[in-house]
């Protein structure tokens, strides 16, 4: 019996896909195998994009400015005001944030 994500299941085997050996790519597509059958793809999502970016219920991608963590104290009330509010991804990196979610919206 193999695992696959820290429960037993009867078997099954994670395997990489071979078309992908000596690429990037390799380490987001993930082929579960039952026997010899292919049951499902996936993709790994990128973690660091999983905690930086959120999909508004209209698509929209939406983040927190950077700049507002330390070193505050020469900085103007309004940029730290500026700082503080949430902004969308531009249209020219929306196609880059969602190659790396597959899983939203």
């Amino acid at each position: 019996m193999g695992t696959s994500g820290g429960k037993l299941q009867k078997n099954i085997k994670l395997t990489v896909n071979p078309a992908f050996n000596n690429s990037v790519s390799q380490w987001y597509k993930i082929f579960i195998l039952e026997g010899n059958n292919m049951v499902k793809q996936k993709i790994k999502s990128h973690s660091g994009a999983k905690k930086r970016f959120k999909f508004t219920a209209s698509g929209k991608i939406k983040y927190k400015k950077a700049g507002r963590r330390h070193l505050l104290i020469g900085t103007s009330t309004s940029r730290r005001y500026r700082l503080k509010k949430s902004a969308f991804v531009d249209k020219a990196n929306i196609k880059d944030v969602k190659a790396k979610l597959p899983y939203g919206r």
